[in-house]
């Protein structure tokens, strides 16, 4: 995958040129002031429908608790921030 540099002027001015050249494969290295700020790559799609992000496993189930919630806080007068104090293993 070829990266070229872009300077966050280029960038603002040519938005759509760039764009349209990440969504081709390509990758842009922006700088600022002649040093590297960012890097723009496109976001590739996973069979499910999800975006392909370096570093990040979607889960295909949902979140798992570590404990059941027994109950859910009642309206006490308590701020939740207090309530996760009191209720905390």
């Amino acid at each position: 995958m070829p990266t070229h540099p872009v300077s966050v002027r280029e960038l603002r001015n040519r938005l759509s040129d760039c764009l349209h050249a990440v969504a081709a494969g390509e990758s842009l290295l922006i700088t600022s002031r002649n040093r590297p700020v960012a890097r723009l790559l496109a976001v590739q799609a996973s069979p499910d429908g999800l975006p392909e992000i370096p570093g990040v496993v979607w889960s295909a189930s949902p979140p798992q608790l570590s404990r059941p919630v027994e109950e859910c806080p009642a309206i006490t007068g308590e701020t939740l921030a207090e309530w996760v104090i009191t209720n905390r293993r």
